[in-house]
């Protein structure tokens, strides 16, 4: 049961990356919108996620890990930034 629950989650969190992918996109090409950062670090999470789902490397899901809290932390310094 355990491991059909897993993988019903899986489509789910796909269908969110794909979703997030245009502001992924849109920051890569440099014309990212004012909420594409926070978006990109759901983004983040959301590989996350599915990399521990899908019991992938240790090693990719660690650095998915490290990647979403620079993200994260990058985003939090420039919206305060441009706060001041």
């Amino acid at each position: 049961m355990d491991e059909a629950l897993r993988f019903a989650g899986v489509p789910a969190w796909l269908l969110c990356i794909a979703c997030l992918m245009p502001a992924v996109l849109r920051i890569l090409r440099r014309r990212g919108r004012y909420l594409d950062p926070i978006w990109a670090v759901v983004f983040l999470l959301a590989v996350n996620r599915l990399s521990f789902l899908l019991r992938v490397s240790p090693e990719l899901s660690h650095l998915t890990a490290v990647l979403l809290a620079l993200a994260m932390a990058a985003t939090t310094v420039g919206y305060q930034r441009s706060d001041t």
